[in-house]
């Protein structure tokens, strides 16, 4: 290969890299981000409540690991009975047993402040939330998923006062948030609290 044909070889490989770092530099980030836990008033009987999430651009550069890519995930209410909580470092230590079946709890801050002391949340049952693990039905940019199911703020059997809030999970890999074992698999956001006395 002679002078000119390195060189014309040389600046193609350039311009090819210098096009993938500016469509790298494009490429935006995605967070689903929980929304707050809203009441939904019921003729003649007393309200419940429900929650939602939203798929964002991220502002800061930060956001899913596999950006560019179609995004999926959701989001379920979780409730904390204050008077009963549990200290917690791991989400696996908040999971109980209930008929053979393991149902996850989740390992979060007490208050709004993330610097608090973490507690095990809980999902009631039956469960209030809303799931779009399918690319081939992603979550949709800037329109909020609402929850099936609004549930009662008082759980049966559980101390008042209560605490709620939503839980976001978006799928890093596919199935991520349907199974905690994949590692690296999910990312959990949690909302602001809304406590009933």
């Amino acid at each position: 290969m002679n002078g000119a044909s390195r060189g014309g070889a040389m600046r193609k490989v350039a311009l090819l890299l210098l096009a993938s770092g500016m469509l790298w530099a494009t490429t935006p980030y995605f967070t689903v981000e929980p929304g707050e836990v809203e009441i939904v008033p019921q003729p003649q009987a007393p309200p419940q409540i429900t929650g939602s999430v939203t798929l964002r651009q991220a502002q800061d550069g930060q956001g899913d690991h596999a950006r560019g890519t179609v995004v999926t995930g959701g989001g379920c209410l979780i409730y904390l009975s204050v008077p009963k909580a549990e200290p917690c470092k791991a989400d696996d230590e908040c999971d109980r047993v209930a008929g053979g079946v393991i149902r996850p709890g989740y390992c979060a801050s007490i208050s709004d402040s993330s610097a608090s002391k973490k507690v095990c949340w809980y999902k009631p049952e039956p469960e209030c939330c809303a799931r779009r693990p399918d690319p081939k039905n992603p979550l949709e940019l800037n329109v909020p998923l609402k929850f099936d199911n609004p549930t009662s703020p008082y759980p049966p059997g559980v101390r008042r006062p209560v605490r709620w809030r939503v839980v976001s999970c978006q799928n890093l890999k596919p199935g991520g948030c349907g199974s905690r074992s994949i590692p690296n698999g999910h990312l959990y956001r949690y909302g602001k609290i809304k406590q009933f006395n």
